[in-house]
């Protein structure tokens, strides 16, 4: 299940990605531009690109997709040791 993150724009200025990447510390620059080339940040309902500049009261809409599923399955490598301790 997907999480939603609302904001509204107050003092901030510049780009969208570098002050949601400041606004939210947690998530990469790259992650946010990835958000926005998905359209899953929207600025006053409306879908932006990274380069879009925030203006006062613009209204920040984020779905945060669940993260992927990695299905990892360990491999019987044969390794040659070459030194062991004695411990």
């Amino acid at each position: 299940m997907s999480n939603y993150l609302n904001y509204q724009i107050q003092n901030e200025t510049g780009r969208i990605d570098k002050v949601l990447t400041q606004i939210f510390p947690d998530f990469s620059r790259s992650q946010v531009q990835q958000w926005l080339k998905n359209d899953q940040v929207m600025v006053n309902g409306m879908a932006e690109k990274a380069n879009y500049k925030v203006r006062n009261a613009d209204q920040i809409s984020i779905t945060i997709p669940d993260p992927a599923v990695l299905d990892l399955v360990p491999q019987d490598i044969p390794i040659e040791i070459i030194y062991e301790d004695s411990d």
